[in-house]
């Protein structure tokens, strides 16, 4: 299957306290070639990065030198909006995907092999483009609640000032609309700032 994901800048965060580990978790991402990849060695550093940064995908290789890495995947779930992803022991992972679950983070066992690790950045990737384009939708859906709520009170307004009726005033803004091309919550809204004092 070819991969579709080139045309997009990923920011990768690799958060272990072993370099030889983190190296190895940097070449399982290979595939995503319009990335950027940072590694952190700590907790510590990594929350540092996190506050100058933004990422797209997180990777926590469990456990870190200053914590086991779970507060740090839960801190991040809760301040970001990037596709996180711990990587525990065997022997610990039933306990950390129920933690995990609850925090709204990716939990997999460990060893794992590099094809491996290329078809979780896949999935990490395509987890981050769905909500992505879920944000969209909601900022859309935010800003057409605004626009009808701003011609709503636009409509009473010149209802109100004018006497107009509620289909008189709502075929003056979209009459206003078209007259000067420009949408009708602008129109609204310049009805608004004249007549509301």
């Amino acid at each position: 299957m070819e991969n579709n994901n080139n045309d997009i800048k990923i920011k990768i965060l690799i958060v272990s306290s072993e370099k030889r580990s983190a190296e190895i978790i940097r070449s399982g991402f290979d595939s995503l070639t319009n990335n950027t990849t940072e590694i952190s060695h700590t907790a510590k550093d990594a929350k540092k990065k996190l506050s100058e940064n933004n990422f797209d995908i997180i990777i926590i290789n469990a456990p870190l030198s200053d914590e086991f890495g779970e507060n740090l995947a839960a801190s991040a779930c809760r301040k970001h909006d990037a596709s996180i992803l711990i990587m525990v022991k065997k022997e610990l992972y039933n306990d950390a995907v129920k933690i995990a679950d609850d925090n709204g983070y990716f939990c997999i066992s460990k060893p794992v092999s590099k094809e491996f690790l290329t078809q979780t950045a896949k999935i990490l990737l395509t987890a981050r483009k769905r909500f992505k384009k879920i944000e969209k939708q909601k900022e859309k859906l935010e800003t057409e609640v605004d626009d009808i709520k701003r011609i709503r009170r636009a409509q009473y307004l010149l209802m109100e000032k004018l006497g107009m009726s509620e289909n008189e005033a709502y075929k003056y803004i979209e009459k206003q609309s078209m007259d000067l091309c420009e949408r009708k919550s602008d129109v609204a809204k310049r009805i608004i700032m004249t007549y509301e004092i």
